[in-house]
């Protein structure tokens, strides 16, 4: 009964009457299947993010030895003097 994807197929005044025959068990199992279930998508996707920003912190590194080989070989180098 909680969950968006099924909320929607429904029209409005069909889904406030389920809604409103569902017992407070029913409705509070459901609620907490939902929890759980929302609860692995956002685990996974905060593995993901935490990966992503190692990955790109990583390639930092890379990125500032190209920027200082170009400047040095350009014969300009925008850290030393003025």
């Amino acid at each position: 009964m909680v969950y968006f994807a099924e909320i929607s197929k429904r029209r409005e005044s069909d889904f406030v009457h389920q809604y409103m025959s569902v017992s407070v068990t029913d409705l509070t199992n459901d609620i907490c299947g939902q929890i759980w279930r929302n609860s692995e998508i956002v685990s996974c996707k905060f593995k993901y993010l935490k990966v992503a920003t190692q990955w790109a912190m990583g390639s930092l590194l890379p990125w500032a030895i190209v920027l200082i080989v170009a400047s040095f070989s350009n014969g300009r180098v925008p850290l030393v003097g003025g």
